[in-house]
């Protein structure tokens, strides 16, 4: 249950992610001509067009006739290869100061393996150039750094089930 500002500003963030990840994912870059059966399949099922067919409901002569996505959908994020443009970075600009994602022992944005080691040599007290307040981040389920949050970082990579949303933004406490 969110009871707090900060807590409303997790969940946006949260769902920015998930958003971005169906709307722009690579299959639905530019190049779609060849894929737009799939593409079509996908808009409607995961709802990541500019509008599903349910909308004819209550726009027949707009959305209802023309739901789904288009071959230029994301051109303004990615090139046709998939590679994404300086305009994604929007995204990351309206971020608060002092954000950061939940899991990034590193520091540098993203989420990944080396993660999961920085915790493992912050547990095992092995020195980093990194600060304790960045590595930090790494602390998953709230109790503290533990090896236990490196293994769910690997879990995380791995696609399996992680009962945390790692790589949510989140806002630095004082």
């Amino acid at each position: 249950m969110i009871t707090n500002d900060k807590g409303i500003v997790e969940l946006k963030h949260h769902i920015l992610r998930e958003v971005c990840k169906l709307a722009w994912e690579d299959q639905l870059t530019g190049d779609s001509c060849e894929r737009l059966t799939l593409n079509k399949e996908l808009w409607e099922r995961d709802g990541s067009g500019w509008a599903a067919s349910a909308s004819a409901e209550y726009d027949p002569d707009d959305a209802g006739k023309w739901y789904g996505g288009s071959a230029v959908d994301n051109q303004a994020f990615f090139l046709p290869d998939g590679t994404a443009l300086p305009s994604l970075r929007v995204f990351r600009d309206v971020l608060p100061e002092g954000s950061y994602r939940l899991g990034d022992a590193d520091g540098n944005g993203e989420i990944d393996v080396i993660d999961a080691s920085c915790i493992q040599r912050g547990c095992a007290r092995v020195p980093m150039e990194i600060g304790e307040k960045i590595l930090a981040h790494g602390n998953i389920d709230g109790d503290g750094l533990t090896v236990m949050d490196a293994t769910l970082i690997q879990r995380h990579l791995s696609h399996s089930a992680v009962p945390y949303p790692i790589g949510i933004w989140m806002q630095e406490t004082e």
